[in-house]
């Protein structure tokens, strides 16, 4: 089970860590353009 929750801790923090680094490409376009 703990092992279960990393995964899923690790799936979650990677998903999270791909969408604001996809927001702060976004900014910084909006922001260029």
């Amino acid at each position: 089970m703990e092992t279960l929750n990393g995964i899923k801790f690790q799936y979650y923090f990677g998903y999270i860590l791909k969408l604001s680094d996809m927001c702060m490409c976004l900014w910084l376009w909006s922001k260029w353009t």
